[in-house]
């Protein structure tokens, strides 16, 4: 059996998706009265619940069960640096075992889809693919694709990457006097590689 369906049940509450997402907006506009509960009450759902009206419940679980697809940002929603955030768990195995179309959208653009799903594994939600994975360098690379259509080149300096996300494209890595424009990303304190490409 799945380890999130040990843990959740084959068909997960929307209530207990309702309730984390809720409670976390929640506990942020009252920070200053949670400073005083350890991390692992606020992560128990019992606790959540009490922070809920039955309104509140009803109401949000009314909007997840009517929206078909979800655009779902990553750091600061799903997880925040290398630690999963409360609540993201039971959302992201309510989108999966609905069968809800979602995409996990992320200004990014250090990591493949194949990195980024690596990670989702490592904090437990190995059930995420490829195909729900939509960073900005695809974005870059699908923008400028269509601007200057297949065989395109250009100069990147950027990571492994966004070299990816552009040749994935059609788009050639060529040397800065060839490129019709550069491509630049820099990250404070990373490697970047400078490669070519005409776009």
């Amino acid at each position: 059996m799945h380890p999130a369906v040990r843990r959740f049940g084959s068909s997960t509450s929307p209530d207990r998706v309702v309730t984390s997402l809720v409670s976390t907006q929640q506990r942020a506009a009252t920070a200053s009265a949670a400073q005083t509960r350890t991390s692992t009450e606020l992560a128990t759902p019992s606790h959540r619940r009490m922070d809920l009206s039955a309104a509140d419940m009803r109401f949000a679980r009314s909007l997840l069960e009517k929206k078909k697809a979800y655009i779902v940002d990553c750091d600061g929603v799903i997880y925040h640096s290398n630690k999963l955030l409360p609540g993201a768990r039971e959302f992201c195995w309510w989108l999966h075992s609905s069968q809800k179309r979602y995409v996990f959208l992320t200004n990014s653009s250090d990591k493949t889809p194949a990195e980024m799903c690596k990670k989702f594994a490592r904090l437990g939600l190995d059930w995420v693919r490829e195909d729900n994975i939509f960073t900005s360098a695809m974005a870059t690379a699908k923008f400028l694709a269509a601007q200057k259509g297949g065989g395109a080149r250009a100069f990147v300096i950027g990571e492994e990457a966004l070299v990816a996300a552009l040749t994935d494209k059609g788009i050639e890595c060529v040397d800065e006097a060839s490129a019709e424009m550069s491509v630049r990303r820099r990250r404070h304190g990373r490697n970047v590689v400078q490669r070519r490409v005409q776009l």
